[in-house]
Formats: structure tokens, C-alpha cells, sequence
């Protein structure tokens, strides 16, 4: 994994795209390489289809992987968490939902830095701040 991830990465981001989780395991008897990208527009099938290609022609080229394993490229998903603050930079802009030591605030994120994150609130059509050690989980959302 530890040769495996920098090559896949490299092709996603190449390509546009952030490697937003890999993992290759065993499942019901075959070996899978899993890979979830991310994107600042919606990611398409296409999308999944032009990246499984590219990383599929360039691990066959350097023939890393020993046994026969499948290949699954999937979007991070709509409402993905964000795990670090990169994660939180790149949404800068997007729709979030942030829990806060029990209180939920939704809107979008306009700022990041290391100690707050700044959310203009969809209720009050505010700017808040909120220290990033109050955060107990953000993730991307969708905004009905």
C-alpha cells in the first residue's frame, strides 16, 4: 500500500481530482483497490469510469499489484466528512453541516484557518465563528 497509494494519487491528481480514501482489501474472496475521489463539481460516472482507466493502464504498466484484484472508483460522496483542514479549505465556498459539541449549524463555509472556521449561517444569514476544537464533526451537504 505504501507504493501503491503515491501512483494512484499521482494519476488522480493529474487528472483533476483529489484521492479523497483508498483501500485494497480482500472481499468475499477477491482483492479490491477501492478508490474514492473528490472534486469541486459534482463527480460523474464518467468521471468514475476516465479515472479507473487511467489508474487501471498505469498499475498494469507498473505491475505493482501481484495478485488479480478488481478496481472500484466511486465518488466521495455528496455528504462526505472533511476530515483535516485541507479537507475544510478545498470546501471553502460549499454547503456544510457542522456539529457542534451538540449544536447544529448549516451553511457555507467561507473561511478556514487553523484554529476557527467562519459559516455564513443559512438561518440567521450571518457569519459565525467557530473554534475548530468545539467542531465535533463537519461534513459537505446538501442545502434544500
Amino acid at each position: 500500500m505504501d507504493k501503491l497509494k503515491p501512483i494512484v494519487e499521482e494519476v488522480v491528481e493529474t487528472m483533476g481530482f483529489y484521492l479523497y480514501e483508498m483501500n485494497f482489501n480482500k472481499r468475499d474472496g477477491d482483492y479490491v483497490l477501492s478508490v474514492e475521489i473528490d472534486h469541486a463539481d459534482p463527480i460523474s460516472i464518467d468521471d468514475c469510469v476516465k479515472v479507473s482507466d487511467a489508474i487501471g493502464d498505469v498499475l498494469d504498466e507498473k505491475d505493482i499489484i501481484t495478485q488479480a484484484y478488481m478496481l472500484e472508483v466511486s465518488s466521495a460522496g455528496a455528504e462526505h466528512p472533511l476530515r483535516d483542514e485541507a479537507e475544510m479549505r478545498r470546501a471553502i465556498g460549499k454547503f456544510v453541516h457542522i456539529n457542534r459539541e451538540g449544536t447544529i449549524y448549516e451553511g457555507t463555509l467561507i473561511a478556514v484557518n487553523a484554529d476557527t472556521v467562519e459559516l455564513l449561517e443559512k438561518t440567521a444569514k450571518k457569519p459565525i465563528t467557530i473554534a475548530m476544537n468545539e467542531i465535533k464533526t463537519i461534513r459537505l451537504a446538501i442545502d434544500f
